[in-house]
């Protein structure tokens, strides 16, 4: 009997409205995530600037407070 190994290629994405730390440029992000790793990949470079944004300065914000 030959055992058949499954795969899981399903990667969830999302947008998420960010915030430039070098910059200021409020800009949309794809957060793209692996249900079988657990955590996404916040990773950006600034549409603005060109800085790339890791995850460690990841400041999302919220569409209210863009209003305001």
């Amino acid at each position: 009997m030959v055992h058949q190994r499954k795969t899981y290629s399903i990667m969830k994405t999302e947008i998420q409205t960010i915030k430039c730390p070098e910059c200021g440029t409020i800009q949309q992000a794809e957060v793209t995530f692996a249900p079988l790793i657990g955590w996404g990949n916040y990773i950006h470079d600034c549409i603005k600037c060109g800085y790339t944004i890791m995850e460690s300065e990841w400041e999302q914000v919220k569409t209210e407070d863009i209003i305001k």
